[in-house]
């Protein structure tokens, strides 16, 4: 079981910037033991593989017989002698904690470059600017195959035998985590040029309206970097096959083109910025990381936040390996009441979609940050969880699609199906299983027309975005009370300030717990400048079971619940027993 108590923050460290990070090159090696053996963050650590470092002139490898810094065998062991758990990653994505995003300086040509056609910079917890260069660059994928094809060859003769992970380095912008592997210079622009002139010889069918379809120019466009993307990906995992683990991807805090400006003066950077993107992170099943900020920025609230946040528990569950595996229940994770789930191919924006639907209000306003999207559906159906609500959406599925849904839907789980652009042929397969099956169902039109279907335990609910998508706001809210309130979902209701930051986990309870069905904790933060207030309301089925790590919070009881008063960079965490009233 976890600590009660966070440890403190340690001074900043260029060699250990953030989390369970480790920069190999930004020390001395004869370092390297000293600072393993100090480490005493979640396990395993993080080691990001600095290719410039290692060819820093074209066709020159380097894995320490020149420079002891470029010496990973030595650091491997040094880790095993200490009993560290480490695992490196390799980029497959530019990496703007890295200079020049980790393209070595030969080949540093093309500036990667945004939306806006600005190039993409950022400033690292050094307060140094680094440009990040495009991978689109053919001669970049060129040296990069050569790189991790001799990254293959060291690892295979030097007997390394840690994982290693492909690590894509994403970004939040305009409320999107977006790639950085995602440009908009020349070399995207020449690229997807010959890209457009291949499918007009193989495909022409996919080009001939392009002019007229921006949406089909938009999609092209998208296809093209996933492909090549994928050849980064698949250069990296076919010549470090022995060690290869799968892909990591990381969400940088503070590396937007936001963030550039407001991190350029001390005035205009504060602490409450990063709590967004940090829970963003979170529910996308993303690798948060502080990579980028500097230690001021993180030595209150927002560091806390980090280490509850980044904890044993969600470490090994976004490393997909059996021996990191946690089959402990008393650890806390996430608490999570809705998943939302995509099996299509192409572009999707669960962003808009939720936007649309007023899900996202909903969300933010009754159940912040508890929910959680992801791009596969993976679930075994032994692993399922009662309380977990399932949302999918029609323009996305197909037949396997449908079918899985109705698995689970005769398993006992409750759904929301978005019906918006289904396909006939998926919405035929639906309503006929409905029919054989005789399964009782009701239709009512409330905002957007409703269809609820019931077998025992198991609940669909159908609802169509677009249509709600044409009323305020404030009625898409109320659709979502009255349709959540059907699945009487038990949960604590709390007011609070605004700026206001705090999110729930959960653990299963243990032998001296028994009264209880499970923990639920909570963790409160004030990342202003101001006092700020927050209350816990008295709720059936909920008792105040103990509170820790209080700093700068006064907390009181009251006859309608539990009370915090809190100061500028105050913080707090409380448990709760979860039992049936």
């Amino acid at each position: 079981m976890e600590n009660l108590t966070t440890p403190e923050m340690r001074d900043f460290d260029a060699s250990c910037p953030a989390e369970n990070w480790f920069l190999y090159w930004k020390t001395s090696s004869s370092l390297w033991e000293t600072k393993l053996r100090d480490y005493q963050g979640v396990s395993p650590i993080i080691v990001p593989i600095f290719w410039a470092l290692h060819s820093d002139y074209q066709d020159h490898f380097d894995f320490g017989h020149q420079k002891p810094e470029t010496n990973l065998r030595r650091l491997a062991e040094i880790a095993r002698s200490l009993g560290v758990k480490i695992v490196f990653a390799i980029p497959v994505s530019p990496a703007p904690f890295l200079t020049n995003g980790g393209v070595p300086s030969y080949l540093a040509r093309q500036l990667s470059e945004n939306q806006e056609r600005l190039a993409v910079t950022v400033i690292d917890s050094a307060q140094m600017v680094n440009k990040v260069y495009s991978f689109y660059d053919p001669k970049v994928f060129q040296a990069y195959r050569k790189f991790v094809y001799q990254l293959g060859s060291y690892f295979s003769q030097a007997g390394i035998s840690e994982a290693i992970y492909g690590l894509n380095c994403h970004r939040i912008e305009g409320g999107h985590i977006v790639s950085y592997f995602k440009d908009y210079s020349k070399s995207f622009q020449d690229g997807f040029a010959r890209y457009i002139k291949q499918i007009k010889d193989s495909e022409p069918e996919k080009v001939q309206d392009l002019g007229q379809d921006e949406e089909s120019l938009v999609e092209l466009k998208h296809e093209y970097s996933l492909l090549i993307s994928s050849l980064y990906l698949d250069a990296a995992k076919e010549t470090l096959a022995g060690n290869w683990r799968g892909e990591l991807s990381t969400c940088l805090l503070g590396g937007s083109s936001v963030d550039l400006f407001r991190r350029s003066f001390d005035q205009w950077d504060h602490e409450n910025d990063y709590f967004r993107p940090l829970m963003k992170s979170i529910v996308h099943g993303v690798y948060p990381s502080s990579i980028l900020l500097d230690s001021k920025i993180k030595s209150k609230a927002l560091g806390k936040a980090l280490k509850d946040t980044v904890n044993q528990t969600f470490v090994r569950s976004l490393l997909d390996d059996d021996y990191y595996s946690d089959d402990s229940s008393l650890s806390y994770s996430p608490l999570v009441f809705f998943e939302l789930n995509d099996w299509g191919e192409g572009h999707f924006s669960f962003e808009n979609a939720m936007q649309d639907s007023g899900l996202s209000h909903f969300f933010n306003s009754e159940y912040p940050w508890s929910y959680h999207i992801s791009r596969e559906y993976k679930q075994e159906f032994d692993d399922l969880e009662s309380r977990k609500v399932f949302f999918f959406f029609g323009e996305r599925l197909d037949q396997k699609g449908i079918k899985q849904i109705l698995k689970l839907f005769m398993s006992g789980q409750r759904i929301f199906l978005d019906t918006h652009q289904m396909s006939d042929e998926v919405a035929s397969k639906f309503r006929y299983f409905l029919v054989e099956n005789e399964i009782k169902t009701e239709q009512v039109n409330y905002i957007s027309p409703v269809m609820k279907a019931s077998l025992g335990e198991g609940l669909v609910i159908t609802y169509d975005r677009q249509r709600l998508a044409q009323t305020s706001l404030l009625k898409r809210k109320g659709f979502w009370q009255t349709m959540v309130s059907y699945l009487e979902l038990k949960h604590m209701q709390v007011d609070q300030d605004s700026d206001v930051q705090f999110f729930w986990m959960k653990r299963a309870a243990n032998s001296f717990e028994l009264s209880y069905e499970e923990i639920r904790r909570v963790h409160v933060y004030n990342p202003t400048s101001y006092k700020k207030k927050m209350r816990f309301k008295s709720t059936a089925g909920f008792a105040f079971l103990r509170s820790v790590d209080e700093k700068f919070v006064e907390i009181k009881s009251t006859p309608i619940g539990i009370e915090l008063l809190m100061m500028p960079g105050g913080s707090i965490t409380i448990d709760f027993g979860c039992f049936e009233p």
